[in-house]
């Protein structure tokens, strides 16, 4: 009997621990199978999440292409660029802009919500102010009815609007996936363990793994959630669990690339903030060499129109004490007239000079046979070497010498260089005036060579300069005529240069304009 009732009780510890083990599978497998759920609908849960922060950068992306893209049309409408170009960038305009809202549409058909609905009527009524602020810009500039630049500051702020909710959903994501990874961890640790203390060793052990990667899940996604984008699962399991960490690794790896792309954006505004400052550097540089060379400029006329005046005042005063005296008052009326003239031609360098630099410097454009045109030239030379001895000798090596431009301007350009040659040359010597054609390069060159002692490379290149005077001793001008000569070559299309003589001491000023026919070919 006690035997039976042992088997009995053995039975039914059997029965019981039958039941038990029936009951800790049915609650391991319903543990697993809820496990399951969750970590089914986390991950679809992850991939939602991923999906949303993807179209996010996308459309991060998508507004800084619409920031440079209006930027390059506003420019273009804003230099009168050509049509075509201007229409290119009205149609990029357009392209990114119809871009955009796409992507909005095609987000709010994934959200599918009210709030998402409202969001997006929102990002379409931004675009839409956009493209009529961008017309109205076009228009603006057209009409000179306002500045551009509030055209352009209106759209800047809603295009920073729209970044700044996009950046915002980018922070609302990532706190989601590390809310979601959180919760995932909370329910999946807590099913296990509850089943841990029925389902045996087996269960315990399982519920160990699975803990132990869950915790790593866990420090993933606070590790990514706190901003450390650089952090990556290890292992390659091929469950729910692992497929979950390959998420994260893929989630955080595209939030790094767009941090990445977010940082190069920074660096580019902070790029073009330093070339705007360094521009404005140099540009504060400039002032200051203005007034510098304004000083210097108030310094030298001080005096150069002083000198004249005062030997003029001297010859009147002069010519008023000897009254009987015809021939010194002729003598002195002489000098008069030529420092008159010498004070003129400083304050024609003078006017010259203020037009240049404004850029009202005026042309009269026609045909000029520059043959003629440098013999004239030598002849109003050879007057000048008189007084020193010079010769001036005009050589012509040309058959046609056709040229549109200001005659007067030029023969006075050339006459300067001629009366500069003069001052520099020995006394006895001749300077040389050529005429050479290029046809192959499209030139014509002149050149005029002096045997003086010739001009120190050192200083060569600021010879141009305005006001500059190789030679202090020597004052025979305010150092203008050079720097005149340069602008009304470059306003016809040629340059000036200065080298050694071929032969010996001395210098040689060459002009290069081109060729008529070459010109009118072009045009």
């Amino acid at each position: 009997m006690r035997w039976r009732i042992n088997r009995r009780k053995n039975g039914a510890a059997a029965i019981g621990l039958s039941t038990l083990m029936v009951a800790a599978l049915a609650i391991n497998m319903v543990s697993l199978v809820v496990a399951a759920i969750v970590l089914v609908n986390g991950w679809s849960r992850a991939e939602w999440l991923v999906q949303r922060g993807t179209m996010t950068h996308q459309q991060l992306e998508i507004l800084a292409g619409v920031s440079g893209a209006i930027d390059r049309y506003l420019d273009l409408v804003e230099r009168s660029a050509p049509p075509g170009d201007v229409a290119a960038g009205e149609r990029e305009v357009t392209r990114i802009l119809d871009r955009w809202s796409s992507s909005v549409a095609r987000e709010s058909q994934m959200l599918d919500a009210p709030a998402s609905a409202q969001e997006a009527r929102a990002e379409r009524a931004r675009i839409a102010r956009i493209r009529a602020l961008v017309a109205r810009g076009e228009q603006a500039l057209l009409t000179r009815r306002e500045p551009l630049w509030v055209t352009r500051t209106e759209i800047e702020v809603l295009i920073q609007e729209a970044i700044a909710d996009e950046r915002a959903e980018v922070e609302q994501t990532t706190a989601a996936i590390a809310r979601t990874g959180r919760q995932i961890g909370v329910l999946v640790i807590g099913i296990p363990l509850a089943a841990l203390g029925v389902a045996g060793l087996m269960s315990l052990l399982l519920a160990r793994t699975m803990r132990r990667r869950l915790r790593a899940l866990m420090a993933g996604a606070s590790a990514i959630g706190g901003g450390d984008l650089a952090y990556r699962f290890e292992g390659n399991a091929r469950d729910d669990l692992g497929l979950l960490a390959v998420m994260f690794n893929r989630m955080a790896a595209r939030l790094r690339r767009s941090r990445s792309r977010l940082e190069v954006l920074q660096h580019e505004l902070e790029a073009r903030v330093a070339h705007r400052t360094a521009e404005l550097e140099q540009k504060n540089r400039q002032l200051q060499a203005i007034d510098s060379n304004r000083e210097q400029f108030f310094s030298e006329i001080s005096h150069e129109l002083r000198t004249p005046l005062t030997a003029l005042r001297g010859e009147a005063e002069v010519s008023l004490r000897q009254p009987n005296d015809a021939g010194g008052q002729r003598e002195s009326l002489r000098h008069i007239v030529a420092l008159a003239g010498d004070l003129e031609n400083s304050i024609n360098d003078l006017v010259e000079l203020a037009r240049s630099q404004t850029r009202e410097l005026l042309f009269v454009r026609e045909h000029i046979d520059l043959v003629s045109l440098l013999a004239r030239t030598a002849s109003a030379g050879r007057a000048l070497g008189i007084p020193r001895s010079v010769a001036v000798l005009f050589v012509d090596n040309v058959v046609r010498s056709d040229f549109r431009g200001d005659a007067q301007r030029l023969q006075q350009t050339f006459l300067t260089l001629v009366d500069n040659a003069i001052k520099h040359a020995p006394a006895g010597s001749t300077v040389t005036v050529t005429l050479d054609a290029s046809p192959a390069a499209g030139m014509y060159h002149v050149s005029v060579v002096d045997r003086g002692p010739g001009i120190p490379q050192a200083i060569r290149n600021r010879v141009f300069d305005d006001f500059f005077q190789g030679d202090p001793s020597q004052r025979g001008g305010m150092g203008l005529g050079l720097a005149i000569a340069r602008r009304v070559i470059q306003a016809h299309g040629g340059r000036i240069e200065i080298t050694d003589a071929d032969h010996g001491s001395g210098t040689r000023v060459r002009v290069s304009l081109p060729l008529y026919e070459a010109r009118r070919a072009a045009g």
